[in-house]
């Protein structure tokens, strides 16, 4: 399962570095509000890529059967929520690669970046698949559930430093155009 989602999750892993490249050379022009333009347009290819990711990993999550002809049912069903739930996730996911990866350090932020990842993956991850699984019972699907909970939490709050934050202005030290 994870094989299956990490082919999608490298289709997208250009867009982080168009970010850097593209934020930087409007840096570079000394233009803060052309930077963000550029952070804009990946932001609406990262959710489209995310997107379309999304409706491809529900068809593959059909051809599972296809493809792993000699495991056992029990597998493939589980395997086959599995590739649901990271489904309904992969918009966030590519969306973390490219602000955590692209938009944020190019912000010089990435200190953020890091606290963020430690943060939601020690504080709510894993605390949450203990809880899911542990505590509930719920098994692998408690594993894939705060996983899941996990990206969402992160895309959250990348996407409100993002929106927010005015530290991007005052570490580039330009002025708007």
């Amino acid at each position: 399962m994870i094989v299956i989602e990490n082919l999608f999750i490298v289709a997208a892993s250009g867009l982080a570095p168009a970010a850097v490249a593209s934020i930087w050379q409007a840096v570079g022009a000394g233009s803060i509000s052309s930077a963000k333009m550029h952070a804009r347009i990946v932001l609406r290819l990262a959710t489209f890529a995310g997107l379309l990711f999304s409706v491809l990993l529900v068809g593959a999550s059909f051809l599972h059967p296809a493809l792993y002809p000699n495991v056992g049912n029990e597998v493939l069903r589980v395997s086959f929520w599995g590739l649901l739930i990271a489904a309904s996730v992969q918009p966030a996911k590519v969306l973390n690669s490219v602000f955590g990866n692209g938009i944020l350090p190019s912000g010089r932020d990435t200190k953020f970046v890091l606290k963020a990842h430690l943060i939601a993956s020690y504080l709510v991850g894993l605390p949450a698949a203990a809880l899911f699984c542990m505590s509930l019972g719920l098994g692998a699907w408690g594993i894939f559930s705060s996983r899941a909970l996990e990206e969402i939490i992160k895309a959250i709050v990348f996407f409100l430093r993002f929106r927010y934050s005015l530290q991007h202005k005052r570490l580039l030290g330009i002025r708007e155009r």
